[in-house]
């Protein structure tokens, strides 16, 4: 069985003895050649919002324009779900891969006609060359599946040669990957709070809880560096539980009109067990659910609007308050503020940044603040860094503030002695 029976396309046994029989040349004659590796963008969305047979059909016709866009005697395989491989026989240079992937690529621009629809597809390639990045089968798709990666990183429609320093940095992730599974289990991950300011009471109302992890070899490992790994494994779900059960511990100790405000990624949201597990922190935490906020940003909406609304329905029906975070830097603000019940926006610290030195800053920092009230939503301004941005949120009737001006971020230990408003009346009274 050397067909793929949805697309008729070689499946991945095919590829693979295609792949031998290329090896088995190189090493007799010289002959060098390429591996292409493609994956579809955007299949699992088709699949989710349209269902499987769109899905099915997509893939067909998905076959049917890769397969017009190679040379005559070689063959698109189907390696996987929405995996595609080529093997370009007898490269006479580097280019004539190129050509191809990014003929593939430009196979994408019309979107596909299914079931009626008009549904939009594009394409990720890494390239690979042999015997430049392998002469083994392993090898050449390991730095394929490497090359393809950074392509995929860097966004729908990229082509990408493998590179060395790929493979350096492919072997520091897997290693990191490593290390974070056991990272809860020996106790490397703790939170630090970042607390919001209320400058109508000049009283801290609240703190952010921010996920740091000690390596014990790396030292400090940033946010941006594991929380991408947590998401693309799955880790991430086990790690959101500990943020929100260590959070809702932390925010039980605290003074009863304190809340603890928590982030989430898109994959945490999708996640059908959320709600149960926020249910259940609070339980053990013996909380009231409004003392638990969590942050999602726009981004996060854009994906599948539909969940989306109902997980932050479910959330207020429990009493959890939910802040929209990175105000203004998504794509559809206004349609969300409208559509989805938010306590609470944060508006991204570039426009606060800003503020003071470029008017339309101020103007848009002033309307949202106007518009939030209208709709009876509280407003927080992230990033406040200076006396000046203070005293004009101030002015504009911002509800509460957050930054480096107000404090860094503290340890659990350190958040009572914050909590001694006494000093904030003296700083930030007006």
């Amino acid at each position: 069985m050397r067909l793929d029976p949805l697309t008729h396309l070689p499946n991945r046994v095919a590829f693979n003895e295609t792949l031998d029989a290329a090896l088995r040349r190189l090493a007799l004659s010289g002959e060098e050649f390429a591996v292409l590796l493609l994956d579809l963008d955007r299949f699992k969305d088709v699949n989710d919002q349209f269902g499987h047979p769109a899905g099915d059909e997509f893939l067909v016709q998905v076959a049917s324009r890769l397969q017009r866009c190679t040379r005559a005697a070689e063959h698109v395989a189907r390696i996987g779900g929405d995996e595609f491989a080529l093997v370009m026989a007898n490269l006479a240079r580097p280019e004539d891969a190129l050509e191809i992937a990014e003929r593939f690529v430009a196979a994408f621009t019309e979107p596909f006609q299914i079931e009626g629809r008009q549904i939009a597809g594009a394409t990720s390639v890494g390239i690979v060359l042999a015997p430049r990045d392998g002469n083994t089968a392993l090898d050449i798709m390991k730095n394929a599946d490497t090359a393809l990666y950074r392509a995929k990183k860097a966004g729908p429609g990229t082509v990408c040669f493998f590179e060395q320093a790929d493979d350096r940095l492919s072997r520091d992730r897997k290693a990191l990957q490593s290390d974070l599974e056991g990272a809860i289990a020996r106790n490397e991950l703790f939170l630090v709070f970042q607390p919001f300011l209320d400058l109508g009471t000049n009283r801290i109302t609240g703190l952010e809880a921010l996920l740091r992890w000690q390596h014990p070899s790396r030292g400090l490992v940033p946010p941006s560096e594991f929380i991408p790994i947590a998401e693309e494994t799955g880790l991430i779900h086990e790690i959101g539980e500990w943020v929100i059960r260590r959070a809702c511990a932390s925010v039980a100790e605290w003074p009863e009109d304190i809340r603890v405000a928590v982030n989430f990624s898109a994959a945490q949201f999708h996640n059908t067990g959320i709600l149960q597990t926020i249910v259940q922190a609070l339980a053990d935490a013996k909380i009231a659910p409004h003392r638990l906020e969590i942050e999602i940003t726009e981004s996060m909406l854009l994906s599948k609007y539909g969940s989306a609304a109902t997980v932050l329905n479910a959330l207020l029906e429990l009493g959890v308050t939910v802040a929209l975070d990175d105000f203004g830097t998504g794509f559809s603000s206004l349609t969300n503020l409208r559509k989805l019940p938010f306590s609470r926006i944060k508006i991204d610290q570039s426009f606060i940044r800003d503020m003071l030195v470029q008017p339309d800053c101020a103007a848009l920092v002033k309307s949202v603040i106007g518009l939030a009230r209208d709709l009876r939503i509280g407003v927080v301004a992230e990033g406040v860094e200076t006396a000046d941005q203070l005293e004009c949120l101030r002015q504009i009737s911002c509800d509460e503030v957050q930054g480096y001006l107000i404090s860094r971020p503290v340890s659990a230990n350190g958040v009572l002695a914050l909590l001694d408003t006494r000093k904030y009346r003296a700083t930030y009274a007006a």
